[in-house]
């Protein structure tokens, strides 16, 4: 069974318990939150693959997706886009 590299980090630094604990809490807190009206009210949007490349496209840009995301978060996605 793979772990996340969150939890991974956290066990080897002896935090497992706080770290999961904290973890559920956070989602607990964004459910709860007003969070999803908030992001929409001020304009933050979501993109898929496709339509972030368009986007890079159409401001003059040739893009590709990187091999891997910068960071833990292996959901979220990094591009590498270069003036055309």
């Amino acid at each position: 069974m793979r772990r996340s590299v969150l939890f991974a980090l956290a066990a080897a630094a002896a935090l497992a318990l706080p770290a999961v604990a904290w973890g559920h809490a956070g989602l607990v807190r964004t459910v709860l939150s007003d969070y999803w009206r908030l992001r929409s009210r001020i304009g933050l949007t979501r993109y898929g693959e496709a339509a972030m490349i368009g986007k890079l496209a159409a401001a003059g840009f040739a893009a590709t997706r990187a091999g891997a995301n910068i960071g833990h978060n292996p959901a979220r996605m990094t591009f590498l886009a270069r003036p055309v």
